[in-house]
């Protein structure tokens, strides 16, 4: 029974979030309603064996206070997934006219606008081009797999699996590198440094790259480490 409060959270809380329906407005419901009709509920000892307050009462108050949460403007483009950075485009869908007109006030001198090129290539990008993204994508998680799995090995190294990104970021802190940089440039590695970024200890390697290239920089980071 308790299992079915997560549907019926979900359905509460989109009577208020039904225009800016996301999947995590439902989780966020979820977790809060099947607390509250469960945990809360043999906590404080109150009447209550429908779960109205619990799935209603709490589903409700969520709803109306993540309203402003969850009902983000959106912002996007077609960039580096879809082998176009280099020409440039984005779009912002910005329904309250307020908000756009702040957007377009300091965005003014920085944003020149689209030009016939990005434009007519952000409609093969998203168009013609999802089986290659599929298949861009699916290789890129292969790399960061590949390097996170092998350089959790290498004592000293802490680093965090990126879910978004082909950067990672590698923490040479432990490792007692003063300029951790310049000792993997000397040993034939060269990643961004981390200092650019605030942090020299960090150094930040781009898997977007043939698997053969980061194969033979993490047989030199071995070698080195060895």
């Amino acid at each position: 029974m308790e299992h079915w409060l997560y549907l019926l959270a979900g359905v509460v809380v989109l009577f208020f979030l039904f225009r800016y329906y996301k999947k995590d407005s439902v989780r966020v419901a979820g977790v809060g309603c099947f607390f509250a009709a469960t945990a809360l509920k043999r906590k404080i000892g109150y009447d209550d064996s429908l779960d109205v307050f619990g799935v209603h009462g709490v589903g409700g108050i969520i709803g109306a206070l993540l309203t402003g949460v969850f009902a983000a403007e959106a912002l996007g483009g077609a960039g580096f997934g879809d082998g176009i950075s280099g020409i440039g485009g984005a779009f912002a869908v910005i329904p309250n006219p307020a908000i756009r007109a702040q957007f377009e006030a300091a965005s003014a001198g920085i944003n020149p606008g689209l030009t016939a090129l990005p434009i007519v290539a952000m409609q093969a990008a998203y168009g013609e081009c999802q089986t290659w993204l599929d298949e861009t994508v699916s290789y890129l998680q292969a790399n960061r797999d590949f390097l996170y799995e092998n350089l959790w090995e290498i004592p000293g190294i802490d680093l965090v699996n990126p879910e978004g990104t082909y950067f990672l970021w590698i923490d040479f802190s432990k490792t007692g590198f003063n300029d951790p940089y310049t000792v993997l440039c000397e040993a034939g590695v060269e990643l961004s440094n981390g200092d650019a970024f605030g942090d020299s200890s960090y150094l930040r390697l781009n898997f977007a790259s043939p698997r053969a290239r980061l194969e033979k920089a993490l047989s030199r980071l071995q070698t080195l480490f060895g």
